[in-house]
């Protein structure tokens, strides 16, 4: 993930001031891309098909939406919103 995020700063340095909607959409897919790898940065356990070497274990007290914000300034915030559980399906696989 630390790679990742590393060769998304690197892919931040490619600008263009050319007002085509291909510069837009791609820059949207790299603040896109950023958020989610700051997310599962954050996010220290395993859930579903996010899967960390280094945090194998699903843990009850990550059981909540992270959310990312870009800054004015350009830097991110998270925030947290836990999830309420009603019900816990069992499933065998």
């Amino acid at each position: 993930m630390e790679e990742t995020l590393t060769t998304l700063e690197k892919l931040s340095l490619f600008t263009s001031n050319d007002a085509y909607i291909d510069s837009w959409e791609t820059t949207n897919l790299y603040y896109l891309a950023k958020a989610i790898v700051l997310s599962a940065l954050a996010r220290e356990e395993s859930r579903g098909s996010h899967w960390r070497e280094d945090f194998p274990e699903t843990k009850p007290e990550w059981l909540k939406r992270i959310h990312q914000r870009m800054n004015p300034d350009g830097t991110w915030r998270s925030s947290f919103e836990t999830v309420g559980v009603t019900r816990v399906i069992a499933t065998d696989y």
